[in-house]
């Protein structure tokens, strides 16, 4: 089976962003993701908004431990694989976008970070169409920081209704 990063094309220089309505599955597709990244070699950094590092490091477990396939290889690599690729960031709440891009800079620069995933945006900037010129900025700001750290940017982002039936 190819890499994952391969199989979604996640390259570096890139931004990813996952949107969907709520109750989609999101964090937990982002999750299988990122700990098939770890697993496999990269360096990854987990920042949720919503959720503290704990409760996401648990669903983590829960995913490798569970998955029928390639469980007893996950099983023998976990103990390497996270200490040395997975990092979680506690930020349970509001970041301003400013943070964000400092953050990111700091994970690529000073932790080696390949991936990094920021669940939700919305907790950043608003998802409403009142917003839609700063959310441009701001996505074009994760862009270029992307591309300047040379790491792959996963962010996912919290739909609304009206967002999801407009799409």
């Amino acid at each position: 089976m190819a890499d994952v990063s391969e199989a979604l094309r996640l390259r570096s220089h890139e931004l990813s962003v996952w949107a969907g309505s709520n109750g989609s599955a999101k964090p937990t597709v982002l999750s299988e993701i990122m700990l098939s990244l770890a697993i496999g070699g990269r360096k990854v950094v987990i920042v949720s908004l919503e959720t503290t590092a704990r409760r996401v490091a648990a669903r983590m477990v829960v995913q490798a431990f569970a998955n029928k396939h390639l469980a007893r290889g996950r099983i023998q690599k976990w103990p390497t694989a996270m200490a040395d690729n997975l990092c979680f960031l506690d930020f349970t709440g509001d970041l301003l976008p400013a943070d964000v891009i400092k953050l990111m800079r700091y994970c690529a620069h000073e932790l080696g970070t390949e991936h990094i995933l920021i669940d939700n945006l919305t907790k950043i900037l608003s998802a409403d169409n009142e917003h839609v010129e700063q959310q441009r900025l701001f996505t074009a700001q994760l862009h270029r920081t992307a591309i300047d750290t040379g790491m792959h940017k996963e962010a996912g982002i919290r739909g609304t209704r009206s967002a999801a039936a407009s799409s």
